[in-house]
């Protein structure tokens, strides 16, 4: 009895939910999305029904939440007859009941109008909607446009570019009801749980008279993407200026600066923005850079003005009155918060120092009136903050070493915590006796579980406001994350030892005070001097000479016995006067202990300048390798007898006033006597044995090799390789360098790669190899095999390549990529999906 009682009261339960959702439909007078994944709106002549998967609207309730207008009953069927084609009517066919409107004889061109709530308690970033439709044929030859509009909540109607088709389509045979289908992303849009999207279809005839073709709309399948949480602390984004709503010839005007201080971007899209009642969602992808201000502006509908400060704009009022708070919310978490008051309309108030708002949060003492003149329309300075205003934040999280280079003055107050463990790299001078650490800046963070946050602010010390305008663009933390080297003493590089026992890293790189550059050390005799030895890839942790014990003694590193200096000198006729530009290092070493997979290259590094030198850099040399961390190498480490043949891509970057160089190589000798090794200039085809000579000569125009070269920030960074690739230096441990002409020369040995992503919108990479310099030419094809793009049409020097494509002014479908090079041919399909 117990059990028949339970199920009953189950039955009762589920009605129950089920009524009062059909009840929330009328209440709302919205459609509500219960579910992410799938969700059909369709049609029926009875009462409207509701589960998770859909809803079945009765015809009169989709009329009335359509907003248009309406005749007094329910809906008739379809007429073909003129005289009684007025408001909205239905037909029956095999897919279910449809519901369409005689557009052509009403107030507005609208064919159906439907609302959707996000019923969901989720954000929702993006919807998918696919439309099922049904028409009768024309009988005449109409030339009707039908057009996708959405808006969300009181926002403005937008028309998505792939929402439209035309009346060509309709031209069948059969006279009875046909079907058609189409889909589309509305990605372009950022729903809160309850807010209302609003979806319409609208014709548009373009041909003499008043065409009408029977339309109605069958079903609605929406798939709604959940957006993802976005990880952002208070005072990300500050609240840098705020302008209240004011009148202006044109109609009312108001905008908001934002500031992002952080080193990355941050993509605006479903940012809340309120002010008292008033609240507006940033709808689209709107990207704040790094340690620059962003504007968002509101304006009327009958504000026409185009202002080119907006970076978005959106039509609901936000800041009606002259003084209140303005807040910005993500994810329900309130970011920024100010407190803002205006004595005069037309006038903004601005913040007085960035840094106020570390946190985030700013009151009326943090502002004050603008008094710059914009135009003679207000005053204000959308999208201008002076550089003694600027603030700048960074968050370290890994823990390691850091090089850091603010692009203004670390605030003490605000790294009162970490000022201690800041040291900086520059010796201070006797003239500059102060406790005032100089940039770059070291520092050690112990662990990933504690995050810290780096403040500055303003401009750097002894920089002009015409020198920090002119490097705003580059304004940013520039860090590279070391491997802890413990020193308290000058010691050798060979004491560096795992807690194994065994040599921790087989090259170091090393700061030099008097050439302002890092230097790289492998002897095992090299010097290490404390705060001066950062660089090592690979994650072994590494021990004090003094912790070493008889158990851990075993396998300690005797010194990297097989290596390949190459050298970048001037081209003087004699050895004594060449100057010495650069060197990297190619070592062939295994740590007994060390796990094969650890990454043992060093950077090549862009080092800071001193003022006192020119602004031009010496020349640069460095290793290609797309098998470690870093794209452009000082050291370069493989096995200790590789197994493989190795070919290594030699980079170059010169100064325009450098035409001629030599490279020199050593330690040679070091390598067994089996082992070959040649020096390839590609682009003259020489081959160059370097076991008989000890140099090569060479001249270089390329202007590729001199891109670059200044660098008004001095920032510290990993240097950018260049894509261009003349000399290599191929090495055998077997004697067999032939191989390298069987496996390379042939014409089969090109290849074109498929692109990726695949498929894409709007733009895709394209990666394709060739084995030495040569002419490709690659060409992007539609199916009846009409050129649309020419990607490269150029003479290139050998290895992999890539090339994009940006197809935003082609249609969707499949394209063809052809690569010609090498007298031979290759093809790939792409798809573009819009």
């Amino acid at each position: 009895m117990g059990k028949k009682l339970q199920i009953n009261l189950f039955k009762i339960l589920v009605l129950f939910l089920v009524l009062s959702s059909t009840q929330t439909i009328l209440s709302y007078g919205q459609v509500p999305l219960v579910d992410l994944r799938s969700f059909e709106i369709s049609f029926t002549s009875e009462e409207s029904n509701l589960d998770k998967d859909g809803v079945k609207l009765s015809m009169q309730e989709a009329k009335q939440m359509s907003g248009l207008e309406i005749d007094d009953g329910q809906p008739f069927r379809f007429t073909s007859s003129p005289d009684n084609q007025k408001g909205f009517y239905y037909v029956d066919t095999r897919g279910g009941a449809s519901l369409g409107r005689y557009y052509h004889s009403g107030k507005s061109n609208v064919v159906s109008q439907l609302p959707v709530r996000n019923g969901t308690p989720h954000n929702i970033a993006g919807v998918s909607i696919a439309f099922d439709f049904v028409y009768k044929p024309a009988q005449t030859k109409s030339e009707i446009n039908y057009q996708l509009s959405y808006k969300v909540n009181d926002g403005r109607w937008i028309s998505p570019s792939g929402g439209f088709f035309t009346s060509d389509i309709f031209q069948a045979k059969e006279e009875s009801w046909n079907s058609f289908s189409m889909q589309i992303m509305l990605d372009q849009l950022y729903l809160l749980p309850n807010d209302h999207l609003y979806i319409r279809w609208t014709a548009t005839d373009t041909s003499e008279g008043n065409s009408f073709i029977p339309l109605a709309l069958q079903k609605i399948e929406i798939f709604a993407k959940q957006a993802e949480p976005k990880e952002i602390h208070s005072g990300s984004l500050i609240i840098s200026e705020i302008m209240p709503a004011f009148e202006t010839e044109s109609g009312k005007l108001e905008y908001v600066e934002l500031y992002n201080s952080t080193e990355n971007p941050i993509n605006l899209k479903g940012l809340v923005l309120q002010s008292g009642e008033n609240r507006i969602v940033v709808q689209r992808n709107v990207i704040a850079e790094p340690y620059k201000p962003i504007v968002l502006t509101g304006s009327s509908e009958n504000n026409s003005t185009t202002y080119n400060f907006t970076d978005y704009h959106y039509s609901e009022p936000l800041v009606e009155t002259n003084s209140g708070s303005l807040s910005l919310i993500i994810d329900g978490n309130d970011v920024a918060r100010a407190l803002f008051g205006s004595s005069k309309s037309g006038t903004a108030v601005q913040m007085d120092n960035l840094a106020n708002a570390f946190d985030g949060y700013s009151g009326l003492s943090h502002f004050e009136p603008a008094t710059e003149e914009w135009s003679r329309v207000f005053s204000g300075t959308p999208g201008h903050i002076e550089p003694e205003s600027h603030f700048y934040s960074k968050t370290i999280t890994k823990s390691g070493w850091y090089l850091l280079e603010p692009p203004g003055q670390l605030s003490d107050a605000l790294n009162r915590e970490l000022s201690p463990e800041l040291a900086s790299l520059k010796d201070k001078s006797a003239a500059n006796d102060t406790d005032k650490a100089i940039p770059p800046y070291i520092y050690f963070h112990p662990s990933e579980a504690d995050p810290v946050r780096v403040y500055a602010s303003g401009q750097s010390d002894g920089e002009s406001q015409s020198d920090q305008r002119k490097s705003e663009r580059h304004a940013i933390f520039q860090e590279v994350p070391l491997v802890s080297l413990s020193i308290t003493h000058q010691s050798m590089i060979r004491d560096i030892i795992t807690q194994e026992g065994n040599q921790g890293y087989p090259a170091l790189l090393t700061w030099s005070n008097s050439s302002q550059q890092f230097e790289l050390v492998w002897q095992e005799e090299d010097t290490l001097s404390p705060w001066n030895s950062y660089m090592a890839s690979g994650e072994a942790e590494v021990m004090l000479p003094g912790h070493i014990t008889d158990s851990n003694r075993k396998n300690v590193w005797s010194g990297l016995t097989r290596s390949v200096v190459l050298s970048l000198v001037s081209d003087a006729d004699k050895d004594s006067e060449a100057i010495e530009y650069d060197r990297s290092l190619i070592g062939f070493w295994e740590s007994p202990s060390q796990d094969h997979s650890t990454d043992f290259s060093l950077p090549k590094l862009w080092t800071p300048l001193e003022e006192s030198r020119p602004e031009e850099r010496d020349p640069m040399l460095y290793f290609k390798s797309a098998d470690t961390a870093y794209p452009a190498n000082s050291y370069l480490n493989f096995s200790f007898t590789p197994k493989e043949l190795l070919q290594v891509p030699v980079g170059l970057k010169l100064p325009a006033a450098i035409n001629s160089a030599r490279f020199v190589w050593d330690s040679i000798e070091t390598l067994p006597e089996q082992w070959e090794l040649e020096l390839v200039d590609a682009e003259l085809g020489e081959k160059i044995n370097m076991r008989e000579e000890r140099s090569y000569s060479f001249f270089e125009r390329s202007e590729v090799l001199r891109e670059g070269m200044n660098d008004p920030d001095h920032s510290f960074k990993p240097v950018e390789k260049v894509e261009y690739n003349r000399f290599y230096i191929r090495i055998s441990s077997t004697g067999d360098l032939g191989k390298f002409e069987d496996e390379g020369e042939t014409p089969e040995s090109i290849k074109l790669k498929q692109n990726y992503p695949n498929p894409f919108n709007p733009t895709t990479t394209i990666g394709f190899y060739v084995p030495k310099a040569t002419d490709v030419q690659i060409g992007v094809y539609n199916v009846v095999g009409q050129q649309v793009g020419q990607l490269v049409d150029e003479r290139l020097g050998p290895g992999d390549h890539t090339i994009t494509w940006n197809a935003m002014d082609m249609p969707s479908g499949v394209y063809i990529v052809q690569m010609e090079a090498m007298n031979t041919v290759q093809t790939r399909k792409i798809t573009l999906i819009k």
